[in-house]
């Protein structure tokens, strides 16, 4: 591997991705441990076609996706049907106008997240260029948004 600055580049990257995943902060802490003695193992795998983040990102998430498998409980696919049926409940008419109404008053920088992540489909890590933050910040930022908006409808 490299550096020590370079790796605590790579894990705030990986951290991220990895929290956008699932959610929870000890099972993030957990994978991306996992990721990195999997990849100071298998080192010589790295081939370059990629950036390190990539492939780091891509080992994290095979991890992720094996404790789900061993733990039989939410499967990747229910967890991408869970976030589709996010987006599609804002499209629906019914409630797109309190979910306008929800976006336009939560605090910067969520609503800015939120819309750049959903509605014009950037990539959380592009976001986290964009205001100069970690791919890390960007995951929670984003999760916290959907948070606040989902806290808000089901309050009305």
């Amino acid at each position: 591997m490299e550096d020590i600055d370079t790796i605590s580049r790579y894990y705030k990257i990986v951290f991220g991705y990895v929290f956008s995943l699932c959610g929870n902060r000890e099972l993030t802490e957990d994978i991306v441990q996992d990721t990195f003695v999997k990849a100071i193992l298998h080192e010589k795998c790295f081939r370059g076609d990629c950036k390190m983040e990539s492939w780091l990102c891509q080992i994290a998430k095979n991890i992720y996706y094996s404790y789900l498998r061993k733990k039989k409980g939410q499967e990747p696919a229910e967890r991408e049907c869970a976030e589709h049926d996010f987006v599609h409940k804002l499209e629906e008419k019914d409630t797109a106008k309190a979910v306008l109404k929800v976006l336009h008053e939560l605090p910067e920088p969520y609503r800015e997240v939120f819309y750049l992540h959903v509605f014009g489909e950037v990539a959380l890590v592009e976001i986290a260029e964009l205001f100069g933050k970690s791919p890390s910040w960007a995951g929670v930022t984003y999760y916290r948004a959907k948070q606040k908006i989902s806290d808000n409808l089901n309050a009305e």
